[in-house]
């Protein structure tokens, strides 16, 4: 998989930030037609955000995928905060940090990385790392989890 990282200045709201997401992905070919339609009306429905603690909330934005044309991981880290629903609860706003963009070719492969990637954010050293900034070391913490 992939790792992508936005290191060009991203700001705007939810919306906003997952379009230009979303035409860099099919720009760089990553992604169909259609995807950056889909993800905004998943993210309508099924919203991603979620609170990791008190310092860190993340989003994890994702949808169908047959959108994905390769799989990629795409970390953005906004210059302001960006208001997302929490995941587990829809009807509350979170002011999020960082944004883990999924496209994933298969359902068992996006489980599977889902999986490991909210696993991750329980752990302390990765948590910290998230907090740094660093999205040099954040994409290297992920991609040495990814090939385990």
């Amino acid at each position: 998989m992939d790792v992508l990282i936005f290191t060009e200045e991203v700001e705007g709201n939810r919306e906003e930030v997952l379009s230009h997401i979303a035409e860099i992905l099919l720009e760089k070919g990553f992604v169909k037609k259609g995807y950056k339609e889909s993800l905004l009306e998943r993210e309508k429905y099924f919203p991603t955000g979620l609170y990791v603690d008190e310092e860190l909330k993340v989003a994890i934005p994702h949808t169908e995928v047959n959108f994905a044309n390769k799989n990629v991981l795409v970390v953005v880290k906004p210059l302001n905060s960006v208001h997302f629903y929490r995941m587990d609860k829809p009807d509350v706003e979170i002011e999020v940090d960082i944004i883990f963009a999924l496209v994933i070719k298969d359902s068992h492969e996006y489980l599977k990385f889902l999986s490991k990637l909210t696993e991750n954010l329980t752990n302390e050293e990765f948590v910290k790392l998230i907090k740094t900034g660093n999205l040099e070391n954040i994409s290297a913490y992920i991609k040495n989890f990814i090939s385990v």
